[in-house]
């Protein structure tokens, strides 16, 4: 695939679709991989560029048919191959060094190997409401301190507090988590807040059994 298609209702595949070494977008209401394959890169070769996937639509959409099994709405199906290999940094995951209140538009972190400006984070809930968690986007960096575009919304504890159980212990510090990939599989924008389903599994089709393999 060595050019961006033209944004389709339904894709089909049933050959071997290889992504070219160039930013692509595939914009489609559903994707059906069903005997070939989906590739972007390897696990020794990474996919160097971007690729986002959009699985457009709306609960008014009428479902798509997959077998007596499955019918669906905005959803991608695979009973053959998806492997998408993107390049992702060192640190996907760390912990608050300190604690960050909410208005507060710097944090620290323990580890941010391959973090740039303009990447985005996510920020785990700390209290016991779990929709305090929030997104930022990094606007610069210095040493382990990152300033944010936005201030937080909520309080997100940092100590280095360690509650000790019998089973061992608990890192009481909020995660953050690196969330800027090369390829990303995303929703559009929708007013009754749906998203997509990534569907894999094993089928007989017209006598022929087909065997869903994903790696990501």
């Amino acid at each position: 695939m060595d050019v961006d298609p033209a944004e389709i209702y339904a894709l089909e595949i049933n050959g071997d679709v290889i992504i070219d070494d160039r930013d692509t977008v595939i914009i489609a209401k559903y994707i059906w991989i069903r005997s070939g394959s989906l590739t972007a890169g390897n696990s020794t070769n990474p996919f160097g560029y971007k690729l986002t996937i959009l699985v457009e639509g709306s609960s008014s959409d009428p479902t798509y048919v997959i077998d007596p099994s499955l019918a669906a709405r905005k959803c991608i199906v695979v009973t053959g191959r998806l492997s998408l290999y993107g390049v992702a940094p060192e640190t996907t995951s760390t912990r608050l060094t300190s604690k960050a209140a909410a208005g507060d538009t710097t944090i620290t972190v323990d580890q941010l190997q391959g973090w740039a400006a303009g990447d985005s984070i996510v920020i785990a809930p700390s209290f016991s409401n779990g929709y305090q968690f929030e997104r930022a986007e990094i606007q610069s960096i210095s040493g382990n301190t990152l300033t944010l575009t936005q201030p937080l919304n909520f309080t997100h504890y940092g100590e280095a507090t360690t509650i000790t159980t019998s089973i061992g212990g608990l890192d009481m510090r909020a995660t953050v988590g690196h969330m800027t990939r090369s390829i990303k599989i995303v929703s559009n924008d929708s007013a009754v807040g749906w998203g997509f389903r990534l569907v894999t599994y094993n089928m007989d089709d017209a006598s022929v059994a087909r065997n869903g393999r994903v790696a990501l």
